[in-house]
């Protein structure tokens, strides 16, 4: 009987029970309106009724009865109920734990992601080289601060673009983009030359393919170095070697030039002197005697250009020596010379004054007479941040310029585009901003003027370092 009443269901089944023998009675008497025939309750349906109602009532009084009985009776129920809620709590507890240490796990993986991306974007950085890399579709996903530096370009107006829209479908980059996405191989050892505003720049290009960790090809990458200053260098080592051959030569000719002009010349004085005043052959000698003349200068820079030249160097005051070789003015009307010196600019120098002196005053003369209209020469002194020391000139104007077809050509000897002249003047410049161990640059744009730019080390113990740079370059 307690195992009936402990079971929930038993108590359940038996309040139907009870439910249903009272509605019987009910709905029998209910439906059947009272009449004549009506038979009233008998005395068996009472009497079950009535057992029915005291069971029932007996039911629930046991079940209560019997929850409190085992509540009060029976601890190792309680002590199970105590555990089972412990352990439910413990477990909550610990899924607390187990988020808090998730959370604080995501937070590092997060942090130590951008560790591992601001590491990388400060190698990209940091580096000389351009890095451009791009996804799997040719459009570009990385641009640093070199590649900005070298290419002239803004990463924000490149990064998401393909790299047919910013160079054009036939550009190096371009190409070496496509083919090795498309043939799956990279390539290396391509050089590329482009204008960087009005300066010509060379880059060396090599290309690379960008794999992830299943091997699988996501994209392409372009590494280039600014090759510039290496070919200028190169450039500088062949000039020399070509102009120390045009040297010899020159000097050869103008030995063979100057003893025919002195035989000329001397016949020429003895014909002058025999001629009386007013005779009419007098002019035509004076003409000759003034070709020799000018013959003579050519001879001069003709052995001038051909020999040997090694800088007497010697301490000058660098300003002094900048004001007298400004003041050495063109006969030109309208054309004015204006100097600005950096207060950086050391006070003493080590150069040859002769040479120097020459070389201001070629240059100078060249940016007046290519200014028919008049203007203003400038002369800008700085000094070039680098190691070693160098003084930097800058000599500008505004003239017609030089046509971009004869750039590589200006100097060479006897190349000229003056209507009288012989093409020494820039190749004798050249030889001697060399000879002190500079480098000569030249920057033009036609119709609108000529700039070179000269790099001069302040004394001769440079020299050693330039000529390493050049033996490399070479």
């Amino acid at each position: 009987m307690q195992r009936f009443f402990d079971r929930p269901g038993s108590v359940v089944w038996l309040g139907v029970m009870l439910c249903g023998a009272f509605l019987v009675l009910v709905f029998r008497h209910g439906i059947e309106p009272a009449s004549p025939a009506a038979q009233p309750l008998t005395l068996i349906e009472i009497t079950v009724a009535v057992a029915l109602g005291i069971i029932g009532l007996a039911a629930i009084i046991a079940r209560r009865v019997g929850r409190r009985g085992r509540s009060s009776r029976n601890p190792v129920e309680d002590d199970r109920a105590g555990f089972v809620m412990d352990t439910f709590q413990h477990v909550l507890q610990e899924l607390k734990e187990k988020e808090t240490d998730l959370g604080r796990l995501r937070a590092e993986a997060e942090a130590r992601t951008e560790q591992v991306e601001s590491y990388h974007e400060n190698i990209l950085r940091s580096i000389a080289s351009g890095v451009i890399t791009s996804d799997s579709r040719g459009s570009i996903t990385t641009f640093n601060a070199a590649a900005e530096r070298i290419l002239g370009r803004r990463g924000g107006e490149v990064i998401g673009q393909p790299c047919g829209q910013v160079w054009g479908d036939t550009s190096p980059i371009t190409t070496m983009v496509s083919r090795s996405l498309t043939e799956r191989t990279p390539f290396s050892r391509q050089e590329w030359d482009f204008l960087r505003g009005s300066e010509r720049v060379c880059v060396g290009l090599s290309s690379a393919l960008l794999r992830d960790r299943a091997d699988n090809i996501i994209g392409a990458a372009v590494v280039f170095t600014d090759l510039t200053e290496i070919k200028r260098l190169e450039e500088q080592v062949e000039s020399e070697h070509r102009l120390s051959v045009l040297g010899e030569m020159s000097a050869g000719i103008a030995h063979e030039f100057r003893n025919y002009m002195g035989a000329i010349l001397g016949w020429s004085k003895l014909l002058a002197k025999q001629l009386p005043e007013g005779n009419s052959g007098r002019p035509m000698v004076e003409a000759i005697m003034h070709e020799l003349s000018v013959m003579q200068h050519l001879i001069d820079d003709l052995l001038a250009f051909g020999r040997d030249l090694e800088p007497q160097r010697q301490p000058l005051e660098f300003r002094e020596f900048l004001k007298e070789a400004a003041t050495l003015r063109p006969g030109r009307p309208g054309v004015q010379v204006r100097v600005t010196i950096a207060p950086a600019v050391p006070r003493d120098v080590e150069w040859d004054l002769t040479l120097m002196r020459q070389a201001l005053k070629n240059l100078i003369q060249n940016a007046a007479e290519a200014m028919p209209e008049g203007g203003t020469v400038t002369v800008e002194v700085t000094v070039e941040d680098a190691e070693p020391a160098a003084i930097e000139l800058v000599i500008g104007d505004t003239g017609v310029g030089i046509p971009a077809q004869f750039m590589d050509r200006i100097f060479l000897p006897f190349f000229t585009l003056k209507a009288k002249g012989h093409g020494l003047g820039l190749a004798l410049v050249h030889k001697i901003i060399l000879a002190h161990r500079g480098s000569i640059r030249v920057r033009s744009l036609e119709g609108a003027g000529t700039t070179f730019t000269l790099t001069i080390p302040v004394t001769a113990a440079t020299s050693t370092g330039h000529r390493s740079r050049l033996i490399e370059a070479a």
